[in-house]
């Protein structure tokens, strides 16, 4: 448990200053853009991202998964054998997606009766392969048991180079295309920088036959899988480009970036919940394994509840940062940061039966995902349009994932919920009526957010407190304090909740 909230500690203060670097970016961009053309980058990005999820074939769930058991069995032979098929792999299969899409763009932007799209779409064609390898080299750092380079390139490297290229680009030239380009300079350079990560700490051995056949049978699944869920969190873009003028796509754009702190926080905890919860299930330590479940997914709830509340309670006064123009998707950013907290607080389900070796069941599920989302974009976007698409994804999100926690009661036995689970809701009350109703009358936009944003989460953390804190997050937090101090602690055999 203290490795994986190391991690999540780590990413979860990458993913803060990511989201920061990344909201400059959408607020750079969408300003001088505008939300029409802003729309055609929101759609090309959504299609070439697509192409990048593929394009890995889910070799970075194979090296999570065989990885974090190789490396967790002392054996970097082994560590190396499934590393280099699957690098090597992505590179090539995203090399020929990057000149299949990057050739047919004409034909896409006709697809989508939007001539603007084409030349948005070729220079994020040719980012494909370097987006798609990246996600393999990360995945092997890791596995290894290391957050703090991943991290690095995904939530500093990353974001930071986007936001001064994009900024240097549009002071320019205020075009589409041309942050298209900004987007592929940026993919190039964080591959490459994630590429030298993980070279200096990869462990040397023995030259050992990659277990290729293996590896393909467990990432071909997952691949599909992970297509099948990346085109059900973009299909409400895609309908909405074939449905909806762009200045939609634009708005709507806007209100799922700012719900992916949210979605975020899912990902800061996986960065090393995956690999460990591979190698408990892998050695049958159940128990061990129930409350690292049950610990993570209270962890995140508690820290997404707040969000979520700022969110809704203020979301005109959010999106009014981004112009006047994106100020009527609202009520969408309501709809999509509420599926997003469900989303949250039973998104370790999807990890966990990932890692646990139910690649079948897992794609079964992304096929239900995908075929709900469809019907019903289907059913909502040509009447509702902003709306409907924002029902359409959070409905979806929901039902999946409450079928998901009824798998893993019935395949594993486990629950990822207790009465601590009540805490932080308990808390969320008081603090968003607090932060509500608290009277500001001589200040307005964005001082008048900050402040409110401010109250909700000192009343919020006061409130956690006066309900208590448990006994693991007090063992953990005192391990974490000493760490940030440079000095080691000496652990019980067993903590008070019983975790090694």
């Amino acid at each position: 448990m203290k490795r994986i909230a190391s991690g999540a500690v780590i990413s979860i203060a990458g993913g803060g200053l990511s989201f920061v670097l990344s909201i400059a970016y959408q607020v750079i961009v969408a300003r001088r853009l505008g939300p029409a053309s802003f729309g055609l980058f929101v759609l090309a990005l959504a299609i070439a991202n697509l192409f990048a999820e593929g394009s890995d074939l889910g070799l970075d769930y194979g090296v999570l998964r065989f990885g974090g058991i190789a490396y967790d069995a002392s054996d970097p032979g082994g560590f190396r054998a499934i590393l280099r098929p699957a690098v090597l792999g992505s590179l090539l299969v995203g090399a020929a997606a990057a000149a299949a899409l990057a050739t047919g763009s004409a034909l896409v932007a006709h697809l989508f009766h939007k001539p603007g799209l084409g030349p948005v779409l070729i220079p994020l064609a040719l980012s494909v392969p370097f987006t798609g390898t990246t996600e393999v080299l990360r995945a092997g750092l890791r596995a290894m048991g290391n957050a703090v380079r991943p991290v690095a390139a995904t939530s500093l490297i990353g974001p930071g180079l986007r936001l001064i290229t994009a900024a240097l680009i549009v002071v320019f030239v205020r075009s589409a295309p041309a942050v298209g380009w900004a987007y592929l300079a940026t993919e190039c350079a964080v591959f490459l920088i994630t590429t030298v990560m993980l070279w200096q700490l990869i462990p040397s051995a023995d030259r050992q036959r990659s277990p290729v056949k293996q590896l393909v049978r467990f990432s071909v699944p997952m691949s599909l899988n992970r297509l099948l869920l990346y085109g059900n969190n973009q299909t409400e873009i895609v309908f909405l480009g074939f449905l909806a003028p762009t200045v939609t796509l634009g708005v709507f754009g806007v209100a799922r970036r700012l719900t992916a702190l949210l979605s975020g926080l899912l990902g800061s905890m996986s960065i090393l919940f995956n690999p460990i919860v591979a190698g408990m299930h892998h050695s049958h330590r159940t128990r061990e394994l129930d409350r690292i479940f049950k610990t993570s997914t209270r962890w995140l709830v508690t820290l997404a509840l707040p969000i979520c509340l700022i969110e809704v309670l203020f979301a005109p006064d959010i999106l009014s940062v981004f112009g006047k123009e994106y100020s009527g998707g609202a009520v969408a950013l309501v709809v999509l940061a509420l599926g997003q907290l469900v989303n949250v607080g039973t998104g370790t389900v999807s990890n966990l039966q990932a890692m646990a070796g139910y690649a079948k069941i897992t794609l079964m599920n992304s096929l239900l995902f995908l075929s709900l989302s469809v019907v019903l974009d289907l059913l909502l976007i040509p009447r509702f349009g902003l709306l409907g698409a924002a029902v359409a994804n959070s409905s979806s999100t929901i039902v999946v994932n409450l079928l998901r926690l009824w798998q893993i009661r019935k395949n594993l036995g486990l629950v990822p919920y207790d009465r601590s689970f009540l805490r932080p809701i308990a808390a969320g009350l008081p603090a968003a009526l607090v932060a509500w109703f608290v009277p500001l009358p001589d200040l307005l936009g964005l001082g008048a957010l900050a402040i409110r944003a401010a109250i909700l989460g000192v009343v919020y953390v006061g409130a956690l407190l006066i309900l208590g804190i448990e006994p693991v997050d007090r063992e953990i937090a005192r391990a974490m304090l000493a760490r940030v101090r440079g000095r080691k602690i000496d652990s019980p055999a067993v903590d008070p909740s019983g975790i090694r």
